[in-house]
């Protein structure tokens, strides 16, 4: 299972409606309702993309991992990469889509295919609607920390 498989296989409503279950459902409906058109841009968007390997060789070989985690009474699924040769694992933040999208998909928990593809779409959106975007958005953290100046990240999304 990988996100190329996922986005080509499940219905996008599906999807969303496990997004607003575990992330929106506090939200009012006018805000719901952006929120699902822009994910529905940003879904036909990943559909779109093709995969292209990136200049890190941990990133290639590199699977996406889905687990539970604690912290503080709170439990959510984090997602990030696992780098399998060593076990470290990196943030899939900023990372252009093209290059995760044939990677492997990895996870004990008891999710089913549209709740795995809800996670990871979160994660893949939550820096941009695109993945020119969400690497820009990278861009501006990079440039900020150099410079010391704040940047909106919404101006970009």
């Amino acid at each position: 299972m990988n996100i190329n498989n996922l986005i080509n296989k499940l219905r996008y409503k599906k999807v969303f409606n496990e997004i607003h279950k575990y992330y929106l459902v506090k939200y009012e409906t006018k805000k719901i309702q952006e929120y699902d058109c822009k994910f529905y841009d940003a879904w036909n968007s990943l559909k779109k993309l093709k995969y292209k390997e990136s200049d890190d060789e941990e990133v290639n070989d590199s699977v996406i991992q889905l687990t539970k985690v604690s912290e503080e009474g709170e439990e959510y699924i984090d997602i990030h990469l696992l780098y399998e040769k060593t076990g470290a694992t990196y943030g899939m933040d900023f990372l252009g889509w093209e290059h995760l999208l044939n990677k492997a998909i990895k996870t004990e928990l008891k999710l089913n295919e549209e709740q795995i593809m809800c996670h990871v779409f979160w994660e893949l959106t939550f820096w941009g609607w695109t993945s020119e975007n969400t690497k820009r958005s990278g861009e501006l953290i990079a440039e900020e920390g150099e410079e010391g100046e704040e940047v909106d990240i919404d101006d970009f999304n």
